[in-house]
């Protein structure tokens, strides 16, 4: 494995840490510039499309990235990696879970929709998600 491999899976990797949580700031901002969260077929399409992105980020869709050399994408996608994407989601799933049995204990005080509250707990989920991996990924590389 060269040098300058593992200088750039290095250096990538700073770089994805600093995007997920860029991700998750962009992701909660959409959802905010839905307010007040409708049942227009358009927004929720479009909200969909980017969770479903922002999904395919945390589960490391692409493992790597399909530009990188594969020695890269391998040093990209080792080990401790894939550690830190299983808590994730497993802080993605609580927070999920925490979402949607608040808004079932709200019952109907707070008059959203079906559709409505599913944006509302997946969007926790994700952001959690995202952040989760994100503060991992920070936190190996300034204990290396």
């Amino acid at each position: 494995m060269a040098r300058q491999d593992v200088e750039e899976a290095d250096r990538l990797a700073r770089v994805r840490s600093w995007l997920f949580g860029m991700m998750a700031i962009v992701f909660v901002a959409a959802g905010l510039a839905n307010l007040p969260l409708s049942d227009d077929p358009a927004r929720r399409i479009s909200w969909g499309v980017l969770a479903v992105l922002m999904l395919a980020n945390t589960t490391g869709f692409g493992r790597g990235g399909i530009l990188h050399r594969h020695a890269v994408r391998r040093l990209l996608e080792d080990e401790t990696t894939r550690e830190h994407r299983r808590t994730a989601h497993v802080a993605g799933f609580w927070a999920a879970m925490a979402c949607a049995m608040t808004l079932w204990l709200l019952g109907g005080r707070m008059g959203l929709s079906m559709p409505a509250a599913m944006q509302v707990i997946v969007t926790a989920g994700i952001c959690v998600a995202l952040i989760a991996f994100a503060a991992q990924e920070r936190l190996a590389m300034r204990d290396a």
